[in-house]
C-alpha cells in the first residue's frame, strides 16, 4: 500500500511565476520534482499535526499530513490537508503556533 503523503505527480505538479530582480518579464518555472523530506522547521514527510485554532479555510481540530517539498520553493511546507487537498504553507517554526505534532510520527 502506497503511503497517504506519496501523491501522484498529476495531483502535486504546478507552475510557479516567479520574477527574477532586474528583469521586466516572469519566470515560469515547473515544478514537478519534489524531494524535501525534512524541512527548516523540523518537520518530516509523514508528520501529522493538528490545527489549534480555526483559520477561516479549516476548522480547529483538522489532522494535516505532511508531503514531500520541491527544491524550486525551499520556504514552502506542504501537507496534506483533513479534505485530502495538497495545501501550502510557511517553512518556519511559527508553524507550530497553528499547529501541534501528534504521536511519534
Amino acid at each position: 500500500m502506497t503511503p497517504e503523503y506519496d501523491l501522484p505527480l498529476k495531483d502535486r505538479a504546478y507552475i510557479m511565476r516567479i520574477r527574477r530582480e532586474g528583469a521586466d518579464v516572469d519566470e515560469f518555472i515547473p515544478v514537478v520534482t519534489f524531494t524535501i523530506t525534512t524541512y527548516k522547521c523540523g518537520l518530516r514527510v509523514g508528520d501529522k499535526l493538528q490545527l489549534l485554532k480555526d483559520t477561516g479555510e479549516f476548522k480547529a481540530g483538522g489532522i494535516f499530513t505532511v508531503l514531500t517539498g520541491a527544491e524550486e520553493e525551499p520556504c514552502c511546507l506542504w501537507m496534506l490537508d483533513p479534505d485530502r487537498k495538497t495545501s501550502a504553507w510557511e517553512d518556519e517554526f511559527s508553524i507550530y503556533d497553528l499547529f501541534e505534532k501528534q504521536g511519534n510520527t
